[in-house]
């Protein structure tokens, strides 16, 4: 299973290196241009069940990106990491359908286990049965 990852926070990438090692999973890292075309453009090219995008990263992009690949595909599944503890930032991205919505910095091993909890919820629906 393809998993995208929008992000340049260290920390982040340290966290999910753990499930590079399992075949099962491929992992695509995008770090370069902040543009929201070019973030929607690479997620949506890989053809990914999963994403976990960094607020921090993609700024004020967040919410229209997350609406977007939501029109394209109502199944993915998205983890949204930020360090905005706003209520504003909540209220705008909770209802776009994220199925984990973290504050960094993260305890550690958090979103290990989101990720590995989400794929485990949905093991039919992403046919790893």
């Amino acid at each position: 299973m393809r998993v995208v990852t929008v992000t340049n926070d260290a920390t982040i990438l340290e966290e999910i290196r753990f499930l590079e090692r399992d075949p099962l999973w491929m992992f695509d890292y995008y770090n370069g241009s902040h543009d929201s075309l070019e973030v929607f453009s690479f997620i949506h090219s890989k053809h990914t069940r999963l994403v976990i995008l960094d607020g921090d990263f993609i700024c004020e992009a967040s919410g229209r990106i997350i609406e977007l690949l939501k029109k394209m595909n109502q199944d993915l599944k998205i983890i949204f990491l930020t360090s905005d503890s706003s209520l504003e930032l909540g209220r705008t991205i909770s209802p776009l359908g994220i199925h984990f919505y973290g504050i960094k910095p993260l305890s550690p091993g958090v979103l290990r286990e989101a990720i590995t909890c989400l794929l485990k919820n949905n093991k039919s629906q992403f046919n790893l049965v």
